[in-house]
Order: C-alpha cells, then structure tokens, then sequence
C-alpha cells in the first residue's frame, strides 16, 4: 500500500511540473551542463566562466553575476535584470541576442584556462589608478602663510557602474571610492584637519547620480583674508558628469561647505 501511494504521489507531482510548463509559468532550467570558460567564437577572446548559477567576466574589475535558463531567455541578475533571447544552449554552444539584437556567438573551452589566462590586464590598470596621492601648497594671505596639504587615499568602498562590455552585454564595472585627508597649517599651528567622504557633499550632487560618483579629489582654489578655498571633485568614472562643491577654511580652523558660484 505504502509503495502504490508513493508511486501515485510522484505521479501527481510530474503531472503538476509538466503542467507548469504547459501553462506558462516561471520555471528554470538546469545550468550544470554550462560550467566552465567561454570564449567569443569571433576573435577566440575570454568572455567569461560559468561556476554553478555564477557568470565571472574575464575583466576582475566587472561585477560577477546570478544567472538562469528559463526556457529561451537567460536572464542576467545584476544590479537590474537583464534578458537575453536564446538562439542556440548546449554544454559546448551558447547564442544568444544581445542589447542590440546582435547575435553573440560563444563556445566553451575545450583545454583548462588558468586564471593568468583567463583574466585581462584592466586589473593591473585598476591598481595604477588606485594609487595613493598628495599635494603640498604654500599660499599667503595678508601677514598669514599657510602650509596646505591634500592627501587622495584610495579606499575599499565599491562603486559599481552599468556598462556593456565588446559582447554588447550589460554589466556592471567597479570603481574604487576615494577619502582625501586636507591639512591647514599656520606655521607649527594646526589650523584644520578632517578626512572628507563622498557623502559629506550630497547637497552638491543630484540624489540619482550620487552612488554612482567618488571622490576624486579636493584641490586649492584660492586665498583671502576670509580663509581658504578648495574645490572638491566629485565624479561619474569615465563619464563627462562631475560636479564641485567649495569646501572653505576660515582662520579660525571653521569649515563650510558651499556650491560653486
């Protein structure tokens, strides 16, 4: 009795999926057959490797991403989900139309791609731009001579990007945020001290483009009587949008912030 109820139990259940299936609803397909390296079938370039429900880009500097296979479409979890119609899935093929439309055409690996192989140089470019910076400024103003210092320190903070890559894939590319350290001295005197986070000029930048900015750098402007004014650049990686918010130290040490007139 016990064997003729199990076998009708997962009689019904088969009948349940197929079902779901017929009637259209949301079921994914099994990935395991894409584990491993592919490569763009027009120039033989590393796209990127499949670990289980895992897309890793050859490019360290991309976001790696949650994937499925639901039924044609491979649907691409990023900060947003993208779609992409299927044209062709085995376990050695993968087409697909991009974006654009384009059709992409992939096929995986046949040898074992190290990890020297597989990823790109930008990671060694990311390490040149992260680098740490300083500047050292001497201004007069009136009697007062002041020693000014800026400091640009690279940080771990993420700051992730949309952008298509040669395939014509949406992705999502990392940049590092910055903390820039400003230094005010009158003589042996400390006049002011802070280290300056994106955060502190939100005022200055429009609410949707502020997570996708870093603090580049705070640079010396001017001098007066009144103090002294730097000029803190805010902006979007290799994109023309920036913006800058004057941060002025009065001789008291005081500090205000104030848009650029």
């Amino acid at each position: 009795m016990k064997i003729k109820y199990l076998a009708i139990l997962f009689a019904l259940l088969s009948i349940v999926a197929c079902k779901g299936k017929q009637d259209g609803q949301a079921v994914d397909e099994d990935v395991a057959m894409l584990a491993g390296v592919w490569q763009n079938a027009e120039d033989d370039s590393y796209v990127f490797r499949i670990e289980g429900d895992t897309i890793y880009y050859s490019d360290r500097t991309l976001l790696p991403v949650h994937f499925r296979i639901r039924r044609d479409t491979m649907l691409i979890e990023g900060a947003t989900t993208t779609k992409y119609v299927l044209e062709q899935i085995t376990p050695n093929v993968l087409r697909f139309r991009n974006a654009s439309g384009e059709l992409v055409k992939l096929y995986k690996a046949a040898e074992k791609v190290s990890d020297a192989e597989f990823y790109s140089a930008e990671e060694t470019m990311l390490e040149v731009t992260q680098q740490l910076t300083k500047s050292d400024t001497v201004v007069v103003a009136g009697t007062k001579r002041y020693h000014c210092y800026v400091q640009v320190n690279p940080t771990t903070f993420k700051v992730v990007k949309s952008e298509m890559n040669n395939e014509g894939m949406d992705v999502g590319k990392i940049y590092y945020d910055n903390i820039v350290n400003v230094a005010v001295y009158d003589g042996a005197r400390r006049v002011y001290f802070h280290d300056f986070k994106k955060q502190e000029f939100a005022a200055f930048v429009p609410e949707e483009i502020m997570p996708l900015c870093i603090l580049s750098d705070i640079v010396y402007a001017s001098c007066s009587s009144d103090g002294i004014v730097f000029e803190a650049q805010l902006c979007v990686p290799e994109s023309a949008s920036s913006y800058i918010a004057c941060v002025r130290i009065s001789p008291e040490g005081g500090m205000s912030l104030e848009a650029k007139k």
